[in-house]
């Protein structure tokens, strides 16, 4: 590989890590990552090619939109779709359809955007990019803002804001506070206060200028729109001021109609007028669909003050034709709104449940891993509650065994708030929701747990909340191993937070269940092979032989032992085996020892 080859490569490395870094500052410190999306252009100019092109593409895009350029920010993701057949493109295609989707509905154009946000939050979904599926939805929801469908727009809200709290993610908060706060429902003027104060403080803890000037535009209407004007005057003032300080346009079209909004309410009808003409100027020129219907019909109320009522005719014309042209559809809108937003929540549940099952078989393999691993019972049982009462989303779970008797059932695992007072009491087989299942060896829902003659009321403990049957569903299911049904598994779910147990949650409780029962099983083996073993080692204990060769002196009988000491016979004997002696005389001793005895023949 020749030298200037090498030195190629070299720097292409060097760009594509210059526009990595740059491209993860986009929405932490934009100027930051302007400065260095500039750089790498400028020094990969000898190594230009499609990938690079892509880049710029998708920067610009970006930066237009920042600034509020939208018809220059549209026409760059558009150009920018020209290289989908890059590898690039899929990594470069969420920054693409994200502009393209904000720019159209900046522009009016609310069809074209839900259906980019659309197609972009279906993609966070299937590469499980739970910081976009949030950006997504929060841009769907200020689309149904936009054409006045408010509630599903705050349910869309909502949803965003549980993900980024998940995730600790504070611009992501602010953006959903924000704009929460721009279109309360009506009544909320004084909760949509409380969240654009959240929104400024977060935009603060995030260290952003751009999100803290597009709240404090927020805040100045709100106060406006509730009476505040002595506040909100000075606080549009200034933002108004520090908004095109940094020529940021996006953020100053809605701080500049506020501020209009705010002098017209003060009297200072004239100035009003001189800020809603500039600010026209820009809003025709960027294309901003519902700004300049907003800033027509404004101009129209302000000439009309003034006087000038012909002018204010032309912008009410002006102002009606562009809302039918941008606006007028809204009826039409909310059903396309619905129609996506359930095609969304399709893909959603569909993924949902994929990701449900793939859990609960990981959850069923590991629980058959610990059972293998371990032969400690307690704590397999423990588990495996544990794991039923999160995968079922349960808030008690108990497992009873059947107790010598075969009278009576006792919980031997209890988790969970409401259930720890079961492990004191013995229920009986016959008369207890948990005796009746390992009878039945089945499985079953109830319902209505407060109708149910077999759910036993046990006294609550001194400091735990009150258990209510009518606020519970129950499922139960029996462990039943080869000889039969040895006990029960029980689960308890709060009926409002929970929903009803499905025949899918009653099948995974039954299969839990079989695992607890061969755990049992298994532990119940183990003890007896370690009895059987504990008795033969104890019989072997009591067998004591005699092996191999045995020093005996050839006279006197006596035997060496193994550190070289003489016993006699009978004493070796009797320490080396179980054998005891008795002392007698053969007939030949006999004879030897006491002839006298012995008669003549």
């Amino acid at each position: 590989m020749s030298r200037e080859t090498l030195e190629r490569e070299a720097l292409r490395a060097r760009v594509e890590q210059m526009l990595e870094e740059a491209w993860g500052g986009v929405n932490r410190h934009i100027e930051t990552a302007a400065e260095k999306m500039e750089e790498a252009f400028r020094l990969g100019q000898p190594v230009w090619d499609d990938s690079l092109e892509l880049h710029r593409l998708a920067w610009q895009a970006e930066n237009h939109l920042q600034r509020g350029e939208l018809p220059a920010a549209l026409a760059a993701a558009e150009a920018a779709e020209a290289f989908r057949h890059l590898p690039l493109f899929a990594r470069l295609n969420r920054v693409v359809l994200s502009n393209a989707g904000r720019a159209q509905a900046l522009m009016g154009r609310y069809s074209e955007a839900l259906a980019c946000f659309q197609e972009l939050y279906l993609l966070c979904q299937r590469e499980g990019n739970r910081p976009g599926e949030a950006s997504n939805l929060n841009n769907m929801a200020l689309v149904c803002c936009q054409t006045g469908d408010l509630d599903t727009a705050h349910r869309l809200f909502l949803q965003a804001l549980d993900m980024h709290l998940e995730r600790g993610d504070l611009r992501g908060q602010c953006y959903v506070h924000n704009n929460r706060a721009m279109f309360p429902r009506p009544g909320e003027e004084e909760v949509a206060l409380d969240w654009a104060r959240q929104a400024l403080e977060l935009a603060r803890q995030a260290d952003s200028i751009h999100l803290e000037l597009m709240v404090l535009d927020t805040l100045g209407g709100l106060l406006l729109r509730t009476g505040r004007l002595d506040e909100a005057l000075p606080l549009l003032v200034d933002t108004v001021h520090k908004t095109r300080e940094r020529h940021d346009l996006r953020n100053l079209a809605p701080a500049w109609l506020n501020l209009a909004r705010a002098l017209q309410a003060s009297g200072e009808t004239e100035a009003a007028l001189r800020e809603l003409e500039a600010a026209q100027l820009m809003l025709d020129e960027q294309n901003m669909g519902a700004e300049r219907v907003a800033c027509h019909e404004l101009r129209a109320q302000v000439l009309e003050a003034l006087g000038r009522l012909p002018e204010a005719l032309a912008q009410l014309k002006l102002h009606l034709e562009l809302k039918e042209t941008i606006l007028g559809a809204t009826e039409q809108q909310r059903v396309k709104n619905l129609q996506t937003l359930h095609e969304i929540a399709g893909e959603r549940r569909a993924a949902e449940s994929q990701m449900r099952k793939a859990l609960e078989m990981e959850a069923l393999a590991a629980v058959g891993r610990e059972i293998t691993a371990s032969l400690d019972q307690q704590t397999v049982l423990q588990r495996i509650a544990q794991r039923a009462r999160e995968l079922l989303r349960a808030t008690d779970c108990v497992l009873f065994l059947k107790q010598p008797d075969g009278r009576h059932v006792k919980a031997l695992v209890a988790v969970g708030g409401h259930v720890q007072v079961v492990l004191d009491h013995l229920l009986p087989l016959d008369g207890s929701l948990a005796g009746a299942i390992c009878l039945s060896g089945g499985a079953e829902v109830i319902n209505h747990p407060e109708c149910d003659p077999r759910i036993l009321m046990l006294p609550e403990e001194e400091g735990k909340q009150e258990f209510r049957p009518a606020a519970f569903l129950v499922a139960a299911a029996a462990l039943v191993d080869a000889e039969g049904s040895v006990g029960s598994l029980l689960l308890w779910r709060q009926r409002q937070e929970q929903g009803e147990f499905s025949p899918h949650d009653l099948n995974l409780l039954t299969a839990l269940a079989q695992q607890a029962a061969v755990a049992i099983h298994n532990a119940r083996l183990f003890e007896e092979l370690a009895r059987a073993k504990g008795a033969a080692e104890a019989a072997l204990a009591q067998v004591k032989t005699l092996k191999g060769l045995v020093p005996i002196c050839a006279h006197c009988k006596n035997i060496r032992d193994d550190e070289g000491f003489w016993h006699n016979v009978a004493d070796y004997v009797r320490d080396h085996t179980e054998a005891e002696f008795s002392h007698g005389l053969c007939p030949l001793c006999i004879q030897r020892l006491y002839p006298e005895m012995t008669a003549p023949e």
